[in-house]
């Protein structure tokens, strides 16, 4: 959002193993396909051990969540918020499922 600033908080809802030695890394990013000059976090969406909710030839000009699971096993995001400054509060990814590495 040209002009604007936006704060983002990202709650997660996970069911994980018990007694696992990896972590959980979660990051934000921001994807724009809508203007010539646009950009995309790394990875992206078709990239190597990339899970996305997202439909392919959409156009994007939207904030991204990248969860990196290195837990050794699986885990299941039962529930996630996102809230924006403005009052603007996104529930989704209700279950995604997310790979070990």
């Amino acid at each position: 959002m040209k002009g604007k600033t936006a704060s983002f908080i990202a709650i997660l809802g996970m069911m994980c193993v018990p007694m696992l030695a990896g972590s959980i890394t979660v990051y934000v990013g921001y994807a724009d396909n809508l203007r010539a000059n646009g950009f995309f976090p790394s990875p992206w969406i078709g990239g190597p051990g990339v899970v996305s909710e997202t439909p392919s030839g959409e156009t994007l000009d939207t904030a991204a969540i990248r969860v990196d699971n290195n837990t050794g096993a699986p885990i299941v995001i039962s529930g996630m918020t996102a809230a924006f400054g403005g009052g603007q509060t996104f529930n989704f990814w209700m279950p995604l499922t997310i790979p070990d590495g």
